[in-house]
């Protein structure tokens, strides 16, 4: 599947749509089932998706109040990238008429990049509030994030009818990091305000840069998660499951 206003964009450009920014994106999915006995199946699924947009401040933006003057102002530029995808095996075994077990083995993953850039731009605006000319005096970088994470799972489930009124589930389920690395960033900045509108700035707020890493290695972090519920029927129509 492929996005549909980027596939318009290509053929008839952004001004038809009355867009700034295009969303794109594209996934695939299959999924193969084998059969290895009349009591074993085993099957493969896969899903996996792009998605990207780039959204461009506009530094001819009119601005009416602002008619007939010099004015200095920032615009942002926002770059973002992401990728998604998980594949798994799982082999489900029947258990005569009453059960049957799951076995899975999977992985997933997800890809994130997000880029920040603001241009301080010099605009020159015309009798009705139109730029007429305008000057990038400098540009910086706002915000970075970029991330790749991945984990592997075992899972095991088993599903059986114990009576004619319990239908037995017990599960559990490992989960560990394949990797995980990431690096977020984020610039300083002094922002001035003008509280009581009186045309001079009066407060001001300075923020200094840093940034923020994460690094795990296979192995490096786990978690697990166990359950046993108990499906009761009353009546064929009502039911009620306790659960641990």
């Amino acid at each position: 599947r492929q996005s549909l206003l980027e596939f318009i964009d290509k053929l008839f450009g952004m001004s038809v749509i009355s867009l700034t920014a295009i969303p794109k994106y594209w996934d695939a999915q299959t999924k193969v089932v084998y059969d290895l006995s009349p009591n074993h199946k085993l099957s493969l699924n896969g899903l996996y998706g792009d998605s990207k947009i780039y959204i461009e401040g506009d530094p001819k933006e009119e601005k009416t109040y602002l008619a007939n003057q010099t004015y200095s102002s920032s615009i942002e530029f926002v770059d973002v990238h992401s990728k998604q995808y998980v594949l798994g095996v799982n082999l489900k075994s029947l258990w005569g008429k009453d059960g049957y077990s799951i076995l899975s083995l999977y992985t997933n993953g997800t890809q994130n990049n997000t880029d920040v850039r603001e241009d301080f731009i010099q605009h020159t605006y015309g009798s009705q509030g139109e730029v007429v000319n305008y000057k990038t005096l400098s540009s910086r970088d706002v915000f970075d994030d970029h991330s790749d994470a991945a984990l592997y799972a075992l899972k095991y489930e088993i599903f059986y009818r114990i009576h004619t009124k319990h239908e037995l589930m017990i599960g559990g389920q490992i989960q560990t990091t394949n990797h995980w690395t990431g690096m977020t960033e984020f610039g300083g900045d002094t922002i001035r305000y003008d509280r009581n509108r009186d045309g001079r700035m009066d407060t001001t707020v300075i923020t200094y840069p840093g940034s923020i890493g994460t690094d795990l290695k296979f192995g490096d972090e786990s978690r697990t998660y166990a359950y046993i519920s108990d499906k009761y029927h009353i009546t064929p129509e009502l039911y009620i499951t306790l659960g641990l």
